[in-house]
């Protein structure tokens, strides 16, 4: 049995009953929804002491954007789940 988006009736009630499937205790997910890196870099240049004292300077640089996108695909499909509940 497989569920299309229109027959999701038979997935509403197992959220119903257990909630959001990425809370499931049962539930592995090799990777988290979702996931930031960033590097950072700190270092006392004396070159702004001939600017203001007492002031900080905050340069903040992009030098590369990387978008990157995963795809994830279950193993047991949704209609799987439909079937064993029936």
């Amino acid at each position: 049995m497989i569920c299309k988006l229109g027959e999701r009736k038979c997935v509403e009630p197992v959220t119903e009953e257990r909630g959001d499937p990425s809370n499931w205790s049962d539930c592995r997910c090799p990777l988290p929804c979702e996931n930031g890196q960033f590097s950072v870099s700190w270092f006392q240049d004396n070159q702004c002491e001939k600017m203001i004292n007492d002031s900080t300077l905050i340069n903040v640089c992009f030098p590369q954007l990387i978008q990157i996108y995963f795809k994830e695909e279950p193993k047991i499909d949704v209609g799987d789940k439909c079937s064993r509940r029936v």
